[in-house]
């Protein structure tokens, strides 16, 4: 498993802020527009959900089978990818 900050994390600080609880997780650049700060505020505290979501994805009986149609198999390929890229371990 990664050593990242385990969840739940929240935008505070209307939305330059993304927080655990007590650790600061990120900090928006002001200067992007409102819409964009909080979207990509949102995107980074939903982090931890998605990495979750992933990994029972990953693990589910009908994502193990030997036979998946190609584009499953293009979605498992590239699920564990993401997670990868994120220097997180199944």
């Amino acid at each position: 498993m990664s050593a990242y900050t385990p969840g739940p994390w929240c935008v505070t600080d209307g939305g330059c802020q993304v927080y655990a609880v007590d650790t600061a997780i990120a900090t928006l650049r002001v200067m992007d527009s409102k819409e964009t700060r909080d979207a990509n505020a949102r995107l980074i505290a939903a982090a931890p959900q998605l990495v979750d979501a992933l990994r029972k994805l990953l693990t589910c009986p009908a994502m193990l089978a030997d036979e998946l149609h190609a584009d499953d198999y293009e979605a498992r390929s590239d699920s564990v990818q993401a997670l990868r890229n994120a220097g997180v371990t199944l």
